[in-house]
This record gives structure tokens, sequence and C-alpha cells, in this order.
């Protein structure tokens, strides 16, 4: 074991153990850092628990180096449909739940089709070439996005 004994990660979700009475909570660890998991904390073993303590890191949106050499963990933040390229957020709605409900699809290939149909594309990536088929992407997220508002904030939904 080495004389570190902190390293920076991501909480990504916990558990309950109901038989032992506990949460397991689960935190997730670039794998590059693995080597030095295991230098600090050892492998886990049955019967031979590590003491360990848990705090959240405030100081900075990326988390504390462990050493000079290891990259730092950055924090996940998600990306809206409109700060990605127009043919990845297309993709990415066609796999939304509310989206598709939004166009009256049953599921993504049902979606996808829909889509590339209204937006007279046959392939999505010309979302990224075709300025028209572009605007028209924007226009139709502009509209899912104001139908999102209306539901949220109880509107009658037109």
């Amino acid at each position: 074991m080495t004389d570190r004994a902190a390293i920076a990660g991501v909480f990504a979700d916990m558990k309950s153990v109901k038989t032992r009475s506990v949460v397991q909570m689960i935190v997730e660890i670039p794998i590059e850092q693995a080597e030095a998991v295991v230098q600090m904390f050892g492998y886990p073993k049955p019967g031979a628990e590590v003491p360990v303590a848990v705090a959240r890191l405030k100081a900075k949106p990326s988390a504390e180096i462990v050493s000079d050499d290891t990259p730092t963990l950055q924090k996940r933040q998600p990306r809206r449909w409109e700060d990605m390229p127009p043919s990845q957020a297309a993709a990415l709605a066609c796999q939304s739940l509310p989206f598709r409900q939004w166009l009256g699809a049953t599921c993504a290939a049902t979606a996808d089709e829909q889509l590339k149909l209204m937006l007279g594309i046959s392939s999505k990536s010309e979302l990224d070439t075709d300025p028209v088929a572009a605007e028209m992407w924007k226009a139709q997220l502009s509209s899912y996005r104001a139908h999102q508002t209306d539901q949220r904030y109880g509107h009658e939904v037109r």
C-alpha cells in the first residue's frame, strides 16, 4: 500500500443491501487510476474490510489530482441537444422516450424514420451538411422544447 490516502471519483449510484442493513455507495474512478486505487486501499477481500471516509469535493469543477502524473477526473455535465452537432442531437433525441412520445413514435427506430421523413433527409448526418435540413431540425427541436415547457407549467398543450 501507499502513503497516499485519497483519490477523486464521481458518486455514480448506491444500492441497499437489506440482508446486512447497509447501503453500498458506488464511486466511479477512471480506469487509468485503477492501479492507484489498489495501491492505496488494496484489493477487496471478504472479511478484510478497509475503513474509509467519503467527502464531497467542492473546490473546483474538476476533482483533486492524486499525483502530478495522473489526469484529473472531469465533472460530467450533461450536454444540451442545442449544444451538439445536429446529427448527434437528433440521434439522442430519437432515443429519448419523451421526444419519441412527442413525435408519436413507439420506438427509437420509428422516431428515427419519422424525423427523417419530417426533415426530408435520408440520413441524420445530412443535418451537419445541409443548412436547410439543419434549420428544420432546429425548428422541430424548438417546438419540442416549447411542448416541454407547456407540460412542465401545466399549460394546455395545443
